[in-house]
């Protein structure tokens, strides 16, 4: 809903919203909210509204921080009461002084974008996401019994879900997100929804909104959603494939990347090739993300081809054509994700990097650089990395790193290694 801040006021006085919710993300990309009566959001938009970061993961180091709608994201939340509706706003996170906040993740992929278009290209962002229901008890606290027991792409009475993707789909569509198909996956209560593409923003925005209306329409049904990348042991893991269009002057450029290819997509593409082991800690931020990786269809090389082994997969001529990025899961913040992975293109064609040959098969990937095996070894990789202490503002890096430091270190001192993930995990993802 393209909107400015007298428009979204307008509509919220005539479609009898009553409460809208300041959206944003914690640094591990986490939504959180804070609502207001309507009659407070011309002063919103004016002054923004005054909340206390200490108990913010990543915001930590300021006491006050100030959030401004971004009057473009007005959207109403279709599953809340049609009398005193509930709208969503996404915000800019600002200083008291109303500067923008160094470790608003959002912002970084706001001053990324336009980066981007500095080299004469955009880029659309379309992805497909994996995702877990399981059970409540008696006291409606999560369980691990998933809710069914089906396969991939099977159909009820089997899939017992059909109607819940079909309230997220039908949600989503009314909130301009916009999924392209829904289907059970290969896990027992595995489902995914693939969406159709957006520009950069407005597909980070969608993935928070997409969680966020999967986890209430699934609570709402009984149920519990999980995004942990890997919640149930020796089953599929859930994935999150990031599919890129490059584009000129409206004309897709993706498809013309070739092996040896020094041109803007082929030098994009070897640049997320290149980079793609130092944003491990960002596509695959938990201890957990390691096991789905370990699997046999995950990526674990930073090749490209249609191989299992290869990050990147081209494929698509003209207008369809696309390259996704298998690595990534649910639990990436999507801002930091796409803003990393505009970053990396962007670095391949200032350094006017080939792209190197296609992977065909495992074997070939393998001669490849190898992504990390485990969170330490993602860590130390971003530690070591110039592209990321370029990419990132300094204050936003340490503080990830120090959080993944001390969660790396609490997982090597456990005892139980798989309860201590279930339990950090399960209900934060």
């Amino acid at each position: 809903m393209k909107t400015t801040a007298r428009e979204a006021l307008s509509f919220v006085k005539e479609n009898d919203v009553t409460f809208v919710k300041l959206s944003f993300c914690d640094l591990m990309g986490r939504h959180k909210n804070l609502s207001i009566l309507s009659e407070w959001l011309p002063e919103a938009f004016a002054h923004g509204v005054e909340f206390d970061a200490s108990g913010v993961c990543g915001f930590g180091g300021e006491r006050r921080l100030f959030l401004r709608p971004d009057a473009v994201t007005l959207s109403v939340l279709p599953w809340r009461p049609q009398q005193g509706r509930v709208a969503r706003l996404f915000c800019d996170v600002l200083t008291p002084d109303l500067a923008p906040f160094a470790c608003d993740s959002r912002r970084v992929l706001k001053d990324t974008v336009e980066e981007l278009r500095g080299f004469g290209v955009s880029a659309g962002i379309a992805g497909s996401c994996e995702f877990y229901l399981f059970e409540r008890d008696e006291h409606a606290a999560p369980t691990l019994t998933p809710n069914d027991f089906a396969g991939y792409c099977d159909a009820a009475p089997l899939d017992r879900a059909e109607n819940v993707r079909r309230d997220v789909c039908l949600a989503l569509r009314e909130m301009d997100v916009l999924p392209r198909n829904s289907h059970h996956a290969r896990g027992p209560g595995q489902n995914a929804v693939e969406f159709t593409a957006h520009e950069p923003l407005l597909a980070a925005d969608g993935m928070v909104d997409f969680r966020s209306t999967v986890r209430s329409i699934a609570a709402l049904n009984g149920l519990y959603a999980s995004f942990m990348p890997s919640p149930l042991a020796g089953k599929p893991g859930s994935g999150y494939t990031v599919a890129l269009v490059l584009s000129r002057e409206g004309e897709n450029i993706t498809g013309t990347a070739r092996p040896g290819g020094q041109d803007t997509a082929s030098a994009f593409l070897a640049g997320v090739l290149k980079y793609a082991p130092d944003m491990a800690l960002f596509t695959n931020p938990l201890t957990n993300s390691y096991t789905r990786l370990e699997a046999v269809e995950s990526p674990g090389f930073a090749a490209w081809g249609d191989c299992a082994r290869a990050a990147l997969q081209a494929g698509g001529e003209g207008p369809m054509a696309s390259v996704r990025l298998r690595t990534p899961d649910p639990a990436a913040n999507p801002y930091l994700l796409f803003a990393l992975l505009l970053k990396a293109g962007m670095a391949g064609i200032r350094e006017a990097l080939a792209l190197p040959p296609r992977a065909e098969s495992d074997a070939a990937a393998r001669a490849f650089c190898r992504l990390p095996q485990n969170l330490g070894e993602a860590i130390e990789r971003a530690q070591e990395s110039g592209f990321l202490r370029q990419a990132l503002p300094g204050c936003l890096l340490e503080r990830f790193l120090s959080f993944k430091r001390a969660e790396w270190e609490q997982y090597l001192a456990a005892q139980d290694r798989a309860g201590w993930e279930h339990k950090t995990y399960f209900l934060q993802t």
